[in-house]
């Protein structure tokens, strides 16, 4: 299996000053993607019938995205569980109130597909959609 780890050294982040970087935070819940806990809960959620007659895709939302690893990392470790032989397709959305993420995670995406592609040849089925929201 694929581990999140591996995949870090080999992504080129964009950088801005106005844009929150991967920190601490970040780097505790991409550990938490490579645990056997993860892994369990989205196995059992996957092999319910109920859940894969109501939802043909499956669907992440990234919401304060900034630079998308989240949401990228997240798209590359269900990949390398073979999500797709349970569902139609993936979607990640990436959503932040900061129009300049929105850009840097178009940039971050763009960047570093070829490693998403190298896992899945049906990547035409994984969807990232990108929303700026207005503040309330």
């Amino acid at each position: 299996m694929n581990h999140i780890a591996d995949l870090l050294v080999k992504l080129e982040i964009p950088h801005s000053d106005e844009v929150y970087l991967p920190s601490d935070d970040t780097f505790l819940i991409l550990d938490y993607f490579d645990t056997d806990e993860f892994a369990g809960n989205i196995r059992r959620l996957l092999n319910d019938v109920n859940y894969r007659v109501k939802f043909r895709d499956f669907n992440v939302l990234d919401m304060g995205s900034g630079t998308g690893i989240l949401g990228f990392c997240l798209a590359f470790k269900l990949l390398s569980m073979q999500i797709l032989e349970y569902c139609h397709g993936l979607s990640i959305s990436f959503i932040d109130v900061n129009p300049i993420a929105i850009k840097y995670t178009r940039e971050f995406v763009r960047l570093n597909m070829s490693e998403i592609k190298k896992l899945s040849s049906l990547y035409n089925d994984i969807n990232f959609h990108n929303t700026k929201i207005s503040k309330c």
